[in-house]
C-alpha cells in the first residue's frame, strides 16, 4: 500500500506469497493484506517455491505463455520472469534457452530479469542457489543485464555490478534481493565481496527508468529509505 501511495504503476513480485500455493485459505489471506493495492495495481508475478506450481497459481496468475516463464513490457521495462521451480517436462537448459530468447527479443531500455532464488546472495540461510546460478547467471551476463530481480531469502541485498565472477562497473549485472515482504527476517550473512548493502528489514522496492537511466530506492516497512542506487545503459 506504501508503494502505491508512492506513485507505483505496477507491482513485480518475486515468489513466496503463501506458504503453500495448494492452501486457498492462505492465498485469501494474502490478497486481504493490502486490498486496494491489489485492487488498483497490475501485478507481475513470479513464481517461488512455496506456490510450488500448485494449480491456485496459475489459476490466479495467468501469463501469455501459459507457463510461469514469459516476458512483458512496461513502459521503459522488460521484464523476463523466470519460474526456478521447474513445470512438468522442462529441464534447466529449457529454462535458460528460454530466458536468453526473450532477452534478445526485447528492444526495452531496460530488460530486467526476475527469478526467485537469488544467483548472487550473501544471505545465511540459503545464500547463493546452485541451479540459477549454473544456468541463469551466465545468461544474464552474456546479455549485458543491468539488474535482476530475486526474492527466497528474508532480507534485502544489492550486490556491486558482478560479472564473470569480479566486480565491473561499466558492464556488471547488480542482483537485488527483495525478499523481506512479511516473512521473519533472516539475519545471517556469508559475508561476500559483491554485497554493497544488506539490510535485515522488511521492505519494498520501487524502480523508475527512463531510455537512459534506472533508479531503484528501497524502503522499510514505515518508509524510511533503506538503499538508493541508479543504472545508467
Amino acid at each position: 500500500s506504501d508503494a502505491a501511495s508512492r506513485g507505483a504503476e505496477v507491482m513485480v513480485f518475486t515468489g513466496d506469497a503463501v506458504n503453500s500455493g495448494a492452501n486457498w485459505t492462505e492465498w485469501e489471506a494474502w490478497f486481504d493484506a493490502a486490498p486496494a493495492a491489489f485492487a488498483s495495481l497490475p501485478m507481475v508475478f513470479g513464481f517461488g517455491n512455496h506456490e510450488g506450481n500448485a494449480q491456485y497459481s496459475f489459476a490466479l496468475f495467468p501469463t501469455p505463455t501459459n507457463s510461469a516463464n514469459f516476458g512483458v513490457d512496461y513502459g521503459p521495462f522488460h521484464f523476463s520472469v523466470v519460474n526456478d521451480t521447474l513445470e512438468s517436462g522442462q529441464t534447466w537448459a529449457d529454462v535458460a534457452a528460454g530466458l536468453q530468447a526473450d532477452l534478445a527479443a526485447s528492444s526495452a531500455p531496460f530488460a530486467v530479469p526476475g527469478w526467485h532464488r537469488p544467483a548472487v546472495s550473501s544471505c545465511n540461510p540459503h545464500g547463493e542457489d546452485v541451479s540459477t546460478r549454473t544456468y541463469l547467471l551466465p545468461v544474464v551476463e552474456e546479455a549485458g543485464v543491468k539488474l535482476v530481480l530475486t526474492g527466497h531469502n528474508h532480507n534485502y541485498e544489492r550486490s556491486h555490478p558482478w560479472r564473470y565472477g569480479a566486480r565491473d562497473d561499466l558492464r556488471g549485472t547488480v542482483h537485488v534481493v527483495a525478499g523481506g515482504a512479511g516473512a521473519p527476517i533472516y539475519t545471517g550473512t556469508y559475508a561476500r565481496d559483491y554485497t554493497a548493502v544488506e539490510a535485515k528489514v522488511e521492505h519494498f522496492l520501487l524502480l523508475e527508468a527512463d531510455a537512459h537511466e534506472l533508479r531503484g530506492t528501497a524502503h522499510d516497512a514505515a518508509g524510511n529509505l533503506v538503499d538508493d542506487f541508479t543504472l545508467r545503459r
